[in-house]
């Protein structure tokens, strides 16, 4: 993923505008090469080598969420 990403810079910026653009916590979020979950306070936080690595992270991260969010929406 991060390969990819590294293709198409633009994503990336528009991954990170996603990630400020989310309310509520706890969320993961993504700033620059910073990932981590936000729930008052950082945590869980990684510093990545470069943008999209931290970017495939935060879409991992993302991507756990929903599923888990759905597995308990579902009972």
């Amino acid at each position: 993923m991060a390969e990819q990403l590294r293709s198409e810079g633009g994503l990336i910026d528009l991954w990170e505008t996603f990630s400020a653009d989310t309310r509520g916590t706890p969320a993961s979020y993504l700033v620059g090469t910073e990932v981590g979950y936000f729930d008052g306070q950082r945590l869980d936080v990684r510093h990545h080598a470069d943008r999209a690595d931290a970017c495939a992270d935060y879409i991992h991260r993302r991507t756990l969420e929903i599923l888990e969010h759905r597995r308990l929406s579902q009972g």
